[in-house]
């Protein structure tokens, strides 16, 4: 483990922030656990002391360096958001001096291309890194040792002081694909929302944001080559030509995200160090597609199949010209934008039917010498493949993508029906990122209790399950293993039908699989990991403002005596005794209870800022879980 000492570290021209006040933290008792750090890094070391903050603190960069003085305007910024100092920045070539903060880049091949090295002592703090994200991901680091509060808006210098504990820490991540997903086709997501939810990721060292933009209930960017997409697609409702689905309502619904708008959010994502993969899902879900250009449909009655959604007429027809000019004009603007390498096409849930009885398609498959409707949805998919080559740009799809293996081995498989058929197609030779719906679908719900919201097709996704998923496990024979790019987590949103639903689903699973794509597997623990979530990191969500989904109160039962057992030792929990759902004014737990004959016994978790749980029964916490 590398243990820089201070003086080496001044000698190295790491970044030096220098105490400058007295704090009242005592950070040198504090454990790595304690830290509370999401995700663990790959080593921490702390020792006695703390560095506190004050006005007279200054940021610097090494001269000449942009992606210094890019990270160190950044992290005056977030040091000013977070505590109300207003530290100076600047440019220099000189030793590190005292009441300084200085950032630098330096090559170390054991840091890859995002690592970090970071020393805080009681006179200054370090933190090196070989390129920019290494520095940006060092600073989300210096942001958890400051107190949780320093997450909002709360300006906690002026109220308490601000210290940051000592601590070495070298880190680099496990992966290089740390993604999240989200569905802005069921329900739109205004580009406010899309900020917010890349700063959530960010915070968390997620490098990765898969923008699914469009699907039968929805198309949600601006295609000026075909603008009927979004003048019709991007709307339902009673009088539109799609109908209302999810939750929508009546009233017309929808929206969509602008090409300027669409700038911003890439501008937006690359200064957090996110790259945006952006979907356009065919041949299927693509009702706001048919809506608008029916004659993209096969000939026949292609209305009378539907999709596992139950939705009609939501396939391209594979078998004209006009279907792949559209497809060029469409990836064609997707390529200009997005200056990412990738493309997602999607490829997932075509339903049979539509190609079967098309004659066209028919004619199409007895010419090719094709056996059947997934013969020539690979031939589809490959044309769409050298559309986006074509473009500069490598494709990325659903693992359906691959059965039949002619696609050319730079598709890049995102597997969700499961790790197999991950496994599969990097034994086949693909590149793989693991979604594995039973681990990583956020749509689901976290237990098997009725009243507990999201989808349980794929079963049900606690806490623990995500944490407990190993995207490379050790028995991978390393050719294989090494087409393991990393690991995403998927939220659709069929279910978010309110604006608090987004961050239930998403949190705490995000700060799981966060650690899942950072942390060495041989370093994670789900006991250690529970304690600092639940200790330091639930705190840092709260002053977020992330509304994370509370964890539940157990209950056990010793004759005639009740205990209810917190989900976590600072969880607060309420409870009622005539069935009604417990409120701010609720008796608090303290000790165990004689159940009085009769009582209907509910609890409630409640957060340090008041927020609440959902409240449940007793027979609910017992057949269900936290």
């Amino acid at each position: 483990m590398y243990k820089p000492s201070w003086s080496s570290s001044l000698a190295v021209g790491w970044i030096v922030v220098t105490a400058c006040a007295i704090s009242p933290v005592h950070a040198a008792e504090e454990s790595a656990t304690k830290l509370g750090l999401v995700p663990r890094p790959v080593s921490v070391e702390v020792t006695p002391g703390v560095f506190a903050l004050s006005h007279e603190c200054r940021i610097t960069y090494r001269e000449g360096s942009v992606d210094a003085k890019k990270a160190a305007q950044l992290l005056a910024e977030a040091l000013h958001r977070g505590t109300g100092l207003s530290l100076r920045v600047h440019e220099t070539a000189s030793a590190p001096q005292e009441n300084e903060l200085r950032l630098t880049t330096e090559a170390n091949p054991e840091l890859g291309d995002e690592g970090y090295r970071l020393e805080v002592t009681s006179t200054g703090l370090v933190l090196s890194a070989p390129k920019a994200a290494g520095l940006f991901y060092g600073i989300q680091t210096v942001r958890q040792l400051l107190p949780p509060d320093t997450f909002g808006s709360g300006r906690a210098y002026r109220r308490n002081g601000c210290g940051i504990p000592c601590v070495r820490i070298m880190d680099y991540p496990r992966f290089g694909w740390r993604g999240m997903h989200l569905d802005v086709s069921r329900h739109f997501f205004d580009i406010s929302f899309v900020k917010r939810y890349l700063d959530n990721l960010a915070m968390h060292k997620m490098n990765v944001f898969h923008w699914h933009l469009t699907d039968d209930d929805g198309w949600r960017i601006e295609i000026k080559k075909y603008p009927r997409l979004t003048r019709v697609g991007a709307w339902r409702g009673l009088n539109e030509a799609l109908p209302p689905s999810y939750e929508s309502g009546d009233r017309r619904y929808g929206g969509f995200y602008t090409q300027k708008q669409v700038r911003e959010i890439i501008r937006y994502a690359a200064e957090r160090h996110i790259l945006i993969i952006p979907e356009v899902d065919v041949p299927a879900h693509c009702r706001a597609v048919t809506v608008a250009y029916p004659e993209l449909l096969c000939a026949g009655d292609p209305y009378k199949f539907k999709s596992v959604q139950d939705v009609p007429a939501n396939v391209l027809c594979p078998s004209q010209e006009l279907t792949y000019q559209f497809l060029e004009g469409v990836f064609g603007e997707l390529a200009e934008l997005f200056p990412g390498p990738y493309l997602h096409a999607g490829g997932d849930e075509r339903p049979a039917g539509p190609w079967e009885q098309c004659e066209r398609c028919q004619k199409h498959m007895r010419d090719e010498h094709l056996t059947d409707g997934k013969a020539l949805q690979d031939r589809f998919l490959k044309r769409v493949q050298e559309i986006c080559r074509a473009h500069g740009k490598r494709m990325i799809g659903w693992d359906e993508l691959e059965q039949e293996s002619v696609l050319d081995k730079d598709y890049t498989v995102l597997a969700w029906n499961g790790v197999l058929a991950g496994i599969a197609a990097a034994k086949k030779g693909y590149p793989v990122i693991l979604a594995p719906s039973p681990f990583t679908y956020f749509d689901l719900s976290y237990n098997e209790d009725p009243a507990e919201p999201g989808a349980r097709w794929a079963g049900v996704v606690s806490v623990e399950k995500t944490y407990s998923f190993d995207p490379r496990p050790a028995a991978l024979a390393p050719e294989v293993a090494q087409r393991i790019l990393g690991v995403q987590g998927c939220l659709w949103s069929e279910t978010l039908v309110n604006p608090e639903r987004p961050d239930y689903m998403a949190f705490p699973r995000v700060c799981a699989l966060a650690e899942v794509g950072w942390t060495p597997q041989g370093a994670r623990s789900w006991t250690e990991f529970w304690q600092r979530l639940s200790d330091r990191h639930f705190a840092r969500l709260d002053a977020a403002g992330i509304t994370y989904r509370l964890p539940l109160p157990m209950v056990r039962r010793a004759g005639e005596r009740s205990e209810i057992i917190p989900p976590y030792e600072k969880a607060q929990v309420r409870y009622t005794l005539d069935g009604a759902d417990p409120n701010p004014k609720s008796p608090v737990y303290d000790r165990p209870f004689a159940m009085p004959q009769g009582a209907v016994l509910k609890m409630r978790t409640f957060g340090p800022n008041g927020r609440a749980g959902r409240a449940i029964t007793e027979e609910q916490s017992t057949k269900f879980g936290p």
